[in-house]
């Protein structure tokens, strides 16, 4: 989807089998409209949060591993699009301490001079 400032349509399809299947339905049931009793409540479907269309960049990093010791932080980062080398910075009140760069989905290992660490 490109979405584009003021000249954008969003449809959406929304199927709700309250009554079939094997997923929990708790309290609701369409059943529930013409023979209520018991404990339920009328069945609520459909959308019921905000929806919208929102542009997001080419590439970006769709996940992100971490792995540490005392030395040493190990970083993978998987990118979603034509991103090809992913560069890393340490920082630590507000000055690089250590960088590395790779190929996107793979491993860096980044050596941390006198690392702080915490409990």
């Amino acid at each position: 989807i490109n979405a584009e400032y003021g000249g954008n349509e969003l449809f959406l399809y929304v199927y709700d089998p309250s009554d079939e299947g094997f997923q929990p339905n708790g309290k609701q049931r369409i059943s529930a409209i013409v023979n209520p009793g018991g404990d339920t409540y009328t069945p609520s479907s459909g959308i019921w949060q905000t929806v919208w269309l929102e542009n997001v960049p080419d590439s970006y990093i769709s996940q992100v591993k971490i792995t540490s010791d005392l030395q040493s932080v190990t970083v993978t980062a998987q990118v979603t699009g034509r991103t090809s080398i992913v560069k890393y910075d340490v920082i630590t009140q507000g000055r690089v301490v250590a960088s590395s760069s790779a190929p996107a989905g793979t491993p860096t290992l980044i050596r941390v001079p006198e690392p702080k660490l915490w409990s």
